[in-house]
């Protein structure tokens, strides 16, 4: 798992995914998924319901994952 603030308001998710990417082949790894919450100074990122669901999914994603991995 990584996590990435870049700040702001920003639409362009391009500088973030590339940091991202680099980092993770860096560490002989790969990317399953990403998670977005944008405009929290109005809605926090906890109440950021469509973000929360696709952390939950990715969690489980990378649980079987491991699990295939024994």
């Amino acid at each position: 798992m990584l996590i990435i603030s870049a700040g702001g308001d920003t639409q362009d998710y391009g500088p973030p995914s590339r940091i991202a990417n680099i980092i993770f082949h860096q560490m002989n790894t790969i990317l399953i998924g990403s998670v977005r919450t944008i405009h929290t100074n109005e809605k926090p990122a906890n109440e950021d319901t469509e973000a929360l669901g696709t952390a939950k999914e990715l969690s489980l994603k990378l649980n079987q994952l491991h699990n295939l991995s024994y």
